[in-house]
């Protein structure tokens, strides 16, 4: 892979320590002659992957997803920095991307892409999220009746708790927790799973990255919210249909030479 010459670092302030790491990364990068830029606002600015050739990011999960609208319309890979809990994005500790770094920026990495959903709303609004979107009451503590099509076909009338699509990627996430499977994070699929449906035998259904499923609800006093990778982001009935389907851009991960999806499973699920 090509030699890193610039290098922008996001920093979560949130963590421990995150400043001041971030500091002594981008010390070390400048001895090997790249050009830093160290960004504190959460989520970033825009433009401002805007000419790099990577960016680190300092935090945890949370941290590299607010940086996926800039790296998908940059195209710059990110680096994921874990001084979180789990990390299953940021896959580089702190001690590795010390150890590691001039071998980074001197090319010995590789870059991985990662699906996107692309889901638009009833207004014709399209939003981006790399793990899940996940329908579920707002308020109420009540079952909701949820309608899934691929193209003109029914899939099901859903009555549960909510509905959880999740790429690949996001299949290790809440997807995981509601009994889902997980997914190879590069295969060409993504997953529909019921939370807690009324019907026992409602289960996981997989789709290629090329259909695109609608959704409309079945119930008018349905308060309902819309979450993209966790963070809520429509309200109300008048977002419904949503048309949801892989977006046409990924976004690209730089991870290790030797960096192996299931040695990540063994050590993050303990198994």
């Amino acid at each position: 892979m090509k030699r890193l010459q610039k290098i922008a670092i996001l920093v979560n302030q949130n963590k421990p320590r995150a400043e001041e790491f971030a500091a002594k990364v981008a010390s070390l990068a400048e001895m090997e002659g790249c050009e830093t830029k160290i960004s504190l606002d959460y989520p970033v600015k825009d433009d401002f992957l805007a000419g790099q050739d990577a960016c680190l990011s300092v935090g945890g999960d949370g941290t590299l997803l607010s940086t996926l609208k800039e790296s998908v319309k940059h195209q710059v890979p990110i680096v994921g920095i874990n001084l979180g809990k789990l990390g299953f994005l940021a896959t580089y500790s702190e001690e590795d991307i010390l150890n590691n770094l001039k071998d980074v920026i001197a090319g010995n990495y590789q870059v991985l892409y990662r699906g996107l959903f692309d889901c638009v709303s009833a207004d014709n609004k399209s939003h981006v999220a790399l793990n899940d979107v996940v329908i579920r009451q707002n308020y109420q503590s009540r079952l909701i009746r949820l309608e899934v099509y691929l193209d003109e076909q029914l899939v099901n009338n859903y009555y549960c708790d909510g509905l959880i699509f999740a790429t690949a990627t996001g299949s290790t996430a809440y997807n995981l927790s509601a009994g889902g499977p997980i997914i190879y994070p590069c295969d060409k699929v993504f997953a529909l799973t019921p939370i807690c449906p009324h019907t026992l035998t409602n289960r996981t259904v997989i789709f290629s990255d090329d259909n695109r499923l609608t959704v409309h609800c079945a119930d008018e006093h349905s308060q309902l919210a819309v979450y993209f990778d966790g963070q809520k982001s429509l309200e109300g009935l008048d977002c419904f249909p949503l048309h949801i389907s892989i977006a046409k851009q990924r976004l690209p991960l730089l991870l290790p030479q030797n960096y192996s999806y299931f040695q990540i499973l063994r050590k993050k699920l303990k198994w």
